[in-house]
C-alpha cells in the first residue's frame, strides 16, 4: 500500500469515525441501550452471558460492554457505545478492503 493510498484511507476512515464519536457523545440514551445496561451490563459478566429473557440481549455486545464498563474516566453511556465505535471502524476497514480487492483498485 503506497503512502498516498494510506493517506486517503486515513481520511476516508477519519471523517465517518469522527461523526460516529460526535454522535456517541451527543445522542441521548435510547431504550435499547438503557435496557441492555440495566438488565445485563450492570448485573455482570455471568448475567450477560447466561440470562436471555428477551431477544434484546445481544450476548456478544453485552459481554463486551461488561469489559468496557470498567474503563475509568468515561461516562457510562460512552462506555456502552465504545464497542459500537470499534465495530464501526472495523467494518469500514473491511469494506474498503473488499471494494479494493473486488474492483482491483
Amino acid at each position: 500500500m503506497a503512502i498516498t493510498e494510506k493517506k486517503y484511507l486515513a481520511l476516508l476512515l477519519a471523517i465517518p469515525l469522527a461523526a460516529s464519536v460526535y454522535y456517541a457523545l451527543q445522542m441521548p440514551v435510547s431504550y435499547d441501550e438503557a435496557w441492555t445496561f440495566l438488565n445485563f451490563t450492570r448485573k455482570g459478566f455471568v448475567a450477560s452471558a447466561s440470562h436471555y429473557p428477551a431477544p434484546n440481549n445481544h450476548v456478544l455486545h453485552s459481554l463486551v460492554t461488561n469489559l468496557t464498563y470498567h474503563l475509568p474516566g468515561l461516562s457510562n453511556l460512552f462506555k456502552m457505545r465504545i464497542s459500537v465505535l470499534c465495530v464501526n471502524l472495523v467494518s469500514m476497514v473491511l469494506l474498503y478492503r473488499f471494494v479494493r480487492q473486488t474492483f482491483r483498485l
